[in-house]
């Protein structure tokens, strides 16, 4: 087969760092042949910085009637992504969508069920799960050396780290704050790990407890009058089997230790847990404990998580991970090994996060079974 074709919907930051740099790793099996954005000028941009032979779309609808384009990457705010990618699936194309896969779990199964009717291929952007350390963590997990997994946190807290550009505080377009932002991808490999998404109650709380305090931002102060969403949100999560999943998610928390996109997971013949490195911006370290001959035995592997030279890349991205998931996701599109990330897996993150909000918005457990 020729090279996939692909074009972009939403030509932000996350559009720039992520999908386009990582997908230009692979010249000789894709090409990004069209851009779209609400606010074309963000689209020519894009176009003028790294793709000069792309074509920029007036509006989406006009780059999914393109009939040459294979596959789209979705890269917009959170509120639109069901309706992009419904469309996309509808007009026979496959689709990347950038997390949270929608900001409600009916959204999400409707995509689950436009890519089955018309039997398009549909994922999320996890890229954490393609990091060195995720791959070790969920090798242990699936070769039974944790044993049975009952508990496992999910860590996604910085301490002063919110974002103030676009549209990150605004409740309309995206849905939450730091829960919806970052606890996606915790929480994602939370459930990947325990292969459980099995869920029973979720009980809940969020807070904007440093909303009105933004001196210290690493991003720059914000303005408190327009936060509309939470600072931070914390949970337990019960599954259908009784295993315990507790989530802690914040953008402002007046903690001394931050920990980003991170897991531990305790099982009943040993545990792992993940770090963030000493290595950089972005780097990751993991640890497994387990007892052997009568000692407590700690496994840490050498060395730092293997980086790439990405060129002007930002920190976050300067990783292998982006690259592996989208050679993934590139190899399932072929008609090879299919990509680790499912959308089933994805809409029971979203259905995690919606009842987090639920549970704290009502103060009480909501119950699933």
């Amino acid at each position: 087969m020729g090279k996939l074709r692909i074009g972009i919907i939403g030509c932000g930051s996350i559009a720039r760092v992520k999908h386009v740099r990582a997908l230009l790793q692979f010249p000789d099996r894709c090409e990004i042949t069209a851009l779209a954005d609400m606010q074309p000028a963000a689209a020519y941009s894009l176009r003028e910085d790294l793709l000069p032979g792309a074509k920029v779309c007036e509006d989406f609808e006009e780059l999914l009637n393109d009939p040459s384009v294979d596959a789209v990457h979705i890269c917009t705010p959170n509120h639109s992504h069901c309706e992009i990618a419904v469309k996309a699936l509808n007009a026979g194309k496959h689709v990347m969508c950038e997390k949270p896969m929608a900001e409600s779990y009916a959204d999400a199964c409707r995509m689950v069920e436009a890519a089955k009717k018309n039997q398009r291929k549909l994922t999320v952007g996890y890229q954490n799960r393609f990091r060195d350390d995720s791959q070790a963590v969920h090798a242990a997990a699936l070769a039974g050396d944790l044993g049975e997994i009952y508990y496992a946190k999910a860590h996604a807290t910085r301490r002063k780290k919110v974002p103030t550009w676009g549209r990150f505080l605004s409740m309309e377009a995206q849905g939450g704050g730091p829960l919806i932002d970052i606890g996606t991808h915790a929480i994602d490999l939370a459930l990947w790990f325990m292969d459980n998404y099995e869920i029973a109650s979720v009980t809940a709380a969020a807070f904007k407890g440093l909303v009105d305090d933004p001196a210290g931002n690493v991003w720059g102060p914000w303005d408190p009058a327009k936060f509309e969403v939470e600072d931070s949100a914390f949970g337990f999560i019960r599954m259908k089997n009784g295993a315990l999943l507790s989530v802690e998610a914040s953008w402002a928390l007046n903690i001394p230790d931050a920990r980003e996109a991170c897991v531990t997971v305790c099982g009943t013949k040993g545990g792992a847990q993940q770090l963030q490195g000493d290595y950089g911006p972005g780097s990751y370290r993991w640890k497994l404990v387990k007892a052997e001959y009568d000692r407590l035995v700690t496994v840490t592997p050498d060395g730092p998580e293997k980086f790439i030279p990405m060129g002007d890349m930002a920190d976050e991205v300067l990783s292998l991970a982006p690259v592996r998931e989208m050679d993934s996701w590139l190899t399932d599109l072929e008609g090879g090994r299919p990509h680790a990330v499912r959308a089933e897996q994805a809409a029971a993150v979203v259905r995690v996060i919606e009842t987090m909000y639920e549970s704290a918005r009502q103060g009480r457990t909501i119950r699933l079974d």
